[in-house]
């Protein structure tokens, strides 16, 4: 499964990033993956393959488009489900 964030500096879509994505369970808190290296997509998207999931479990990702973005476009929240 993939998980897609997208981002933007000053509402224009950003490329050239290298953004990171913290993934925990839900409700258990435990860290699935840790600061996991996102691929650029295109357009500001940005994509990570989830293959550490359990059929049927949820979880909370927050991702993050580095230092180069002020704090409103550098973090990204997504609930799902694997």
């Amino acid at each position: 499964m993939y998980i897609l964030s997208f981002f933007t500096n000053s509402g224009v879509p950003e490329t050239g990033l290298s953004p990171t994505i913290n993934i925990r369970g839900v409700p258990s808190g435990d860290l699935i993956v840790s600061a996991g290296n996102m691929s650029e997509v295109g357009d500001g998207f940005y994509c990570y393959e989830f293959t550490e999931g359990s059929p049927n479990e949820e979880y909370a990702a927050r991702t993050d488009g580095g230092a180069g973005l002020a704090d409103i476009d550098r973090y990204k929240f997504i609930g799902f489900s694997a």
